[in-house]
């Protein structure tokens, strides 16, 4: 009895292994290999500083995205102390083929690829505000295009006199979000 006891008294929760994929405002975005309770916890992650824990209280789950959000506890300052550009961990540095009506000469190449957006390199300026059907060619076997539509964020021109322009997904279908996420996770050979 006291053996028991003391096995369960000494027994520790495991902190789970998170991927973060987006940090603003006290809000993180992250993927779990385990499935996680909606409940305050502290969870460990893996940064280019190298690994942290953090106390989170969970708020929801996206099946569509894999992606939990938590409120990070007001005491803990360890992720924001860091500034930690969290968009560059999820990111991918890809040239890919975009198409659309709405692009200068119905095509551009992404420069960066995200869960949240991609950057991408056009003849022209973008019209910030503008929404804009892409299909962007994914170049893993058997994934085809991805369909989404994005908001120009910013446009600029670049030293080459071509323009690149920040773009935020909008009303992204759970198929295509999941085809995103695989891809990324393909390409970041995980």
């Amino acid at each position: 009895m006291l053996k028991a006891l003391k096995r369960l008294l000494g027994k520790k929760e495991e902190t789970p292994l998170v991927e973060l994929t987006g940090f603003r405002h006290g809000l993180i975005t992250f993927r779990s290999e385990e499935p996680l309770s909606l409940k305050a916890l502290t969870v460990k992650t893996t940064t280019p500083e190298g690994s942290f824990r953090t106390n989170v209280d969970i708020q929801s789950y996206d099946p569509g995205s894999g992606e939990y959000l938590a409120k990070v506890k007001p005491t803990d300052k360890t992720l924001e102390s860091l500034d930690i550009d969290l968009s560059k961990i999820a990111s991918v540095h890809r040239v890919l083929k975009v198409s659309s009506p709405s692009l200068p000469h119905y095509v551009g190449l992404t420069e960066e690829l995200s869960p949240h957006g991609l950057r991408l390199s056009t003849t022209e300026r973008l019209n910030v505000g503008e929404e804009i059907d892409l299909k962007i060619e994914l170049d893993v076997p058997n994934l085809g295009k991805l369909k989404a539509t994005a908001e120009v964020e910013w446009s600029a021109y670049k030293s080459d006199d071509t323009c690149h322009s920040g773009l935020r997904f909008r009303n992204m279908g759970t198929d295509q979000i999941g085809k995103l996420a695989r891809y990324i996770r393909v390409v970041r050979g995980r």
